[in-house]
């Protein structure tokens, strides 16, 4: 089991959650790591990214917080950045390089989080960096095969 976060780390990611830009930078000015890890998992950034705070998810990204920790749950910061309708996080995400295929405890991807509140421009931004592979069964082509028509 995970240690308690310090009182410090509490604050730092709840400064994130709230948009408090200017204590998020003197949470970082004083030493706090970027990727520290408050309640249930959750970092600063990913806080910053559900929230849709823009300003603070680039100081973060800047700080070199990793986009791509995941908290208790298995959701990174794209996954709630997509759920929650934050298009511009999304794409600020995206070109740092967050993995977008990173599946949750329920096996959902960021664009699945997306599709389910029909965020259909978040859909369309992430389409392009998620691998639908694994969503084809294996034996598709074989009963696509079976189904046809015989000529």
């Amino acid at each position: 089991m995970a240690a308690e976060p310090s009182e410090e780390v509490v604050e730092f990611v709840l400064d994130a959650r709230y948009g408090e830009q200017e204590a998020v930078q003197e949470a970082l000015a004083s030493g706090v790591q970027v990727n520290a890890r408050s309640h249930g998992g959750s970092t600063a950034l990913f806080m910053a990214s559900a929230n849709g705070h823009m300003d603070i998810v680039r100081k973060l990204l800047e700080a070199r917080a990793s986009a791509d920790l995941a908290n208790d749950a298995g959701n990174c910061p794209l996954h709630w950045a997509a759920l929650n309708g934050h298009l511009e996080v999304v794409k600020m995400l995206i070109a740092s390089r967050a993995d977008a295929n990173l599946k949750n405890e329920f096996q959902k991807r960021p664009f699945d989080e997306a599709f389910s509140r029909s965020h259909a421009e978040i859909c369309e931004a992430l389409a392009s960096v998620t691998s639908f592979e694994d969503d084809v069964p294996a034996d598709a082509e074989t009963r696509e095969a079976d189904d046809a028509p015989d000529t």
